[in-house]
């Protein structure tokens, strides 16, 4: 099974990791938000990586990552620096 994939077991159901979320590793109870500073762009579900998060153009910024394909400017008095 690929993480990320739904499947079935007689015991438990695995659910595809919801947008703006992703998963790289098996067997995992939960999913990652894209870090500061990225989002993801799209509604797909059952993202398997952390490149599935875009950065956010520059002078701006994802307050929200589960905001799909937002990104806000940068407010007076800040500047804009690159996430890591």
């Amino acid at each position: 099974m690929d993480p990320g994939e739904p499947s079935r077991t007689a015991q438990t159901v695995c659910k595809s990791c919801p947008a703006s979320t992703y998963q790289n590793e098996e067997g995992q109870t939960s999913c990652i938000d894209c870090p500061a500073g990225r989002y993801m762009i799209g509604s797909m579900t059952g993202k398997t990586s952390l490149s599935s998060c875009s950065n956010c153009p520059q002078g701006m910024f994802a307050l929200n990552p589960r905001t799909l394909g937002t990104c806000e400017n940068c407010p007076k008095g800040y500047e804009f620096q690159t996430a890591t």
